[in-house]
């Protein structure tokens, strides 16, 4: 019985040793350059930058590769705002210098149906950063994450903590930010487009179910997009059961923008519909306009991209739309 234990502890040990432990190095499993790392923080429109911008954080997301829905997270910070504590109407900035800095940072993005409403990826504290130097200068990259989201073009809020130990000025700086986050890849050019869709969702609004949509315009870094405006159709049956069909429009207004030509946008008002009782038609504004419908109703159409003259811009593939939703 000695025998067989001694024998069986043995083996053990050799399986134990042959084991490869989980690394959660930053590695070369992601791919970025410094060229990634451009401004791509969201503002609101007409707004200046946040006077009490903590830093000059830029944010990356990669896909680890050969592994199906994990990202790592990666953070770029050169500069810290010297006056982080008190915040001042002339911020001025720092050069981070020390080498032993440790910083933190959780993700979250809109809940696709109430975008109110935030969907934590992980929170600071729920996440190791490990500092890594590449071809000259070093970033802060997180241990793999796993998540069903896709992050091409999605708005997301960051909220993170820099521990500067010996940068002359030991403190914890602490911020949250919202930043677009830009396919792998992909180049920053002066080509408005729809570059997502939101799902379509449906919002009590005075006491009446309102269709509210939204949507991602991308390659517009001039602003050349003023409005977008969705036209289409509402398809469906009244209380009787029988076949209703409206045509419907209406206006999306700029939520955030940013300096790498992303920009957000979300309807605005009630979904106005064409009165074809009158002589000639008239579009006409309905709040309670989805009680003449049954249960389901099919939405279809087209955004439309707006110039600042007016105009609607020539894009290919500027957003053709169908999607079923369900009222009950």
């Amino acid at each position: 019985m000695k025998q067989l234990t001694a024998l069986t502890m043995a083996f053990l040990l050799v399986f134990a040793s042959c084991q490869k432990p989980e690394d959660h190095a930053p590695g070369k499993d992601i791919s970025y350059t410094q060229a990634d790392f451009v401004n791509n923080e969201a503002i609101v429109p007409g707004a200046e930058k946040a006077g009490d911008r903590k830093s000059d954080l830029k944010v990356v997301i990669r896909k680890v590769n050969n592994a199906e829905n994990t990202y790592r997270l990666v953070l770029k910070v050169d500069s810290v705002q010297l006056n982080s504590v008190v915040p001042t109407d002339n911020p001025t900035f720092q050069p981070i210098t020390g080498q032993d800095n440790v910083i933190s940072a959780g993700i979250s993005i809109p809940d696709p149906t109430n975008p109110d409403v935030d969907q934590v990826i992980f929170t600071k504290e729920q996440m190791v950063f490990r500092k890594t130097t590449e071809n000259g200068y070093f970033v802060y990259v997180s241990d793999p994450f796993e998540t069903t989201v896709n992050f091409d073009y999605e708005l997301v809020s960051v909220e993170y903590a820099i521990n500067l130990k010996n940068n002359g000025i030991p403190l914890v700086i602490s911020d949250k930010a919202d930043f677009f986050i830009l396919p792998g890849g992909k180049s920053i050019e002066q080509a408005p487009e729809v570059a997502r869709e939101k799902p379509t969702r449906l919002a009590q609004v005075g006491g009446n179910q309102q269709l509210k949509f939204g949507l991602v315009v991308g390659n517009d870094p001039v602003g050349e997009v003023n409005k977008v405006t969705f036209e289409g159709s509402l398809i469906g049956t009244d209380a009787n059961q029988k076949p209703l069909e409206l045509k419907v429009q209406t206006t999306l207004a700029k939520t955030a923008t940013s300096s790498i030509g992303v920009s957000t946008w979300a309807s605005e008002g009630c979904l106005s519909y064409l009165d074809n009782s009158t002589t000639p038609p008239v579009w006409k504004c309905d709040d309670a306009l989805l009680t003449r419908f049954n249960d389901t109703i099919t939405v279809s159409g087209a955004y439309f991209l707006i110039n600042n003259n007016g105009g609607k811009l020539d894009v290919v593939g500027y957003g053709s739309y169908t999607r079923v939703v369900k009222r009950s």
